[in-house]
């Protein structure tokens, strides 16, 4: 956080002995720097964030107290603030309460991924992703209609095509989902990956994530820019 009014002591600029016109002036370009860094707080998340970003922006906040701005941000948007470090997955699956036990005394889950094949994603992995989803939905090959059930026995929607068995990677296996709305239709893209007591531990391990680091950025922007305003508006 910076401290204004510490900038312009150390500076020997005194609130209460500069002009009116000046304190106006500084004043203003004060609460427009905070309004910019809000916007480039904002800016940034639009750019580098994807399945995260509207959870990072709904948790943003922007307050103008007269004179003190603050730009704060709450749970969930502060863990992709801040980031997370790599940590094995696979004791949650099999642990929460959708996991299931075999006869053998294994626990084993089913862990469901939906796709979106037609979202915008600006990371070049992400784009790489969405490339080889959409050249999966491309290619899928149409099925009988197939009910889907949740475990309540409720009917979900219909497995209506799925991908060529010469698919790998992260979409295969994939299949697409079509749901009845009255006259019209929607699609979900899913697949399905299992795990169980004996998966390999590599192969659930998530690799983490660096963090926005958005407001780590701001400071050091807010920092200089405040001495950038004074020097104007002040003369040094």
């Amino acid at each position: 956080m910076t401290d204004v009014k510490l900038k312009l002591e150390a500076k020997g600029i005194d609130l209460s002995s500069i002009l009116e016109e000046q304190e106006k002036e500084f004043q203003k370009a004060i609460r427009g720097m905070a309004m910019s860094t809000y916007d480039g707080i904002v800016q940034q998340a639009q750019d580098k964030l994807d399945s995260s970003r509207q959870d990072y922006l709904k948790s943003l906040d922007f307050q103008d107290l007269g004179n003190i701005y603050i730009i704060s941000i709450e749970d969930p948007g502060v863990y992709y603030e801040d980031g997370f470090a790599s940590f094995d997955q696979k004791d949650g699956l099999l642990s929460g309460p959708k996991a299931k036990v075999s006869q053998d005394g294994k626990r084993y889950n089913v862990v469901p991924y939906q796709h979106r094949p037609f979202t915008e994603k600006r990371s070049p992995k992400a784009r790489a992703y969405q490339i080889q989803l959409k050249e999966t939905v491309a290619s899928m090959e149409r099925i009988s209609p197939r009910e889907i059930r949740d475990r309540s026995g409720r009917v979900m929607g219909h497995v209506v095509a799925r991908a060529t068995k010469e698919i790998e990677g992260y979409t295969s296996g994939m299949v697409q989902i079509e749901k009845n709305y009255g006259k019209s239709k929607s699609s979900t893209y899913m697949t399905f990956r299992g795990v169980s007591d004996v998966s390999d531990p590599k192969d659930w391990i998530h690799p983490g994530y660096r963090g926005l680091k958005a407001f780590e950025a701001a400071e050091k922007m807010i920092d200089d820019r405040v001495d950038q305003i004074i020097e104007v508006v002040f003369g040094g």
